[in-house]
């Protein structure tokens, strides 16, 4: 039964918790995974504004490579709610994301407050 006094409310004068958007969840949930095994986690799509359509990676994982710790392992994520497999489509453009990963090397150059970057390829042209 309803308290009319509280919208959602659980008959006791208590809101009920709102229903979790089960993405949220399974963020969460890959989240919690990601800090138990080690990995840093970005969740890109999360800085786009309401009018802008999300790209197909949901996450990226991150981190050093326990192998060899001067390089880097990356996972691009896509989140599957629900039962089954990932269409076979889909996992196949999530694939070809890999091809367009852009990636490049800089310094981040602190002094005080001041903070400036400086690409390598410039440090190796000799600039």
């Amino acid at each position: 039964m309803s308290d009319p006094r509280h919208p959602g409310g659980n008959g006791h004068g208590h809101p009920e918790d709102p229903p979790a958007d089960p993405r949220d969840a399974a963020e969460e949930r890959l989240s919690e995974w990601a800090a138990e095994h080690g990995w840093q986690i970005a969740f890109p799509n999360d800085s786009l504004g309401p009018d802008e359509r999300p790209g197909l990676i949901d996450a990226v994982l991150l981190r050093a490579n326990p192998r060899q710790p001067n390089s880097l392992q990356m996972q691009l994520v896509r989140l599957h709610l629900g039962p089954g497999q990932p269409p076979a489509g889909q996992a196949r453009r999530l694939h070809d994301c890999l091809e367009q990963v852009s990636a490049m090397t800089l310094y981040a150059c602190v002094d005080g407050d001041d903070l400036h970057f400086v690409e390598t390829d410039a440090l190796l042209r000799g600039r």
